[in-house]
């Protein structure tokens, strides 16, 4: 029985502290933003097609948010800048693509001159826009799941006067169970033990974006 459980205790506690060990190893700071800038915050999107990506590429199989998660999530990240921010931002209304046809005009345009347009428009200096490429619910409970909870979201720190992108934040992930990945061990710890929701991973990819941005 000891040279059983003796191996299994040494190899959870290698993995919990190989993967401290690599946040420790990966955490940087972001360069600060200077002070007495106007940072807009635009509403959450989901981009359905090319002409809707700022960067990258659709995944396949996406998986789709209803709008009524979309102003959940809204409600949700500014909730937490409010809380956490280091300066106040301008909560923007939604993007109207109407007015925008000339972007779309070539099929693999970039969305980014519509929203630097966007950020014009409502005079800011940095516009914070948060997009949800992938979405897949949860299906069972937090005791149990057939199918574990998935997200793509990222955010993206535009610089409005240069037109460029000056930052970006990613998390993709599938919650996986310990039997899959000893190194969720930590994230498992912190998750109470329990299969989470699509918006539970969402509330932790927007903490994570608030440090990578500088927010």
């Amino acid at each position: 029985m000891k040279r059983i459980i003796l191996p299994l205790f040494v190899l959870l506690a290698l993995a919990f502290a190989l993967s401290a060990g690599c946040a420790r190893t990966t955490q940087h700071e972001p360069r600060p933003l200077a002070q007495g800038l106007r940072v807009g915050l635009a509403p959450f999107t989901q981009p359905h097609s090319t002409g809707d990506l700022i960067m990258g590429r659709l995944p396949e199989a996406q998986g789709t948010v209803v709008s009524g998660v979309l102003a959940q999530l809204d409600t949700s990240f500014s909730t937490l800048l409010a809380q956490t921010a280091k300066r106040p931002l301008i909560k923007l209304p939604p993007l109207h693509k109407a007015n925008d046809a000339q972007v779309h005009a070539a099929e693999n345009a970039s969305a980014l001159p519509r929203w630097v347009a966007y950020g014009k428009q409502h005079r800011v200096d940095l516009l914070v826009v948060p997009m949800v490429l992938d979405w897949h619910q949860r299906q069972g409970s937090a005791a149990g799941v057939t199918d574990s909870a998935a997200v793509h979201v990222e955010f993206y720190l535009i610089d409005i006067h240069s037109g460029g992108l000056q930052n970006r934040s990613v998390t993709k992930e599938k919650q996986v169970g310990l039997s899959d990945n000893l190194l969720t061990m930590p994230q498992f710890f912190k998750r109470h033990a329990s299969w989470v929701r699509a918006e539970d991973l969402t509330q932790e990819a927007m903490a994570k974006a608030i440090k990578d941005l500088g927010l």
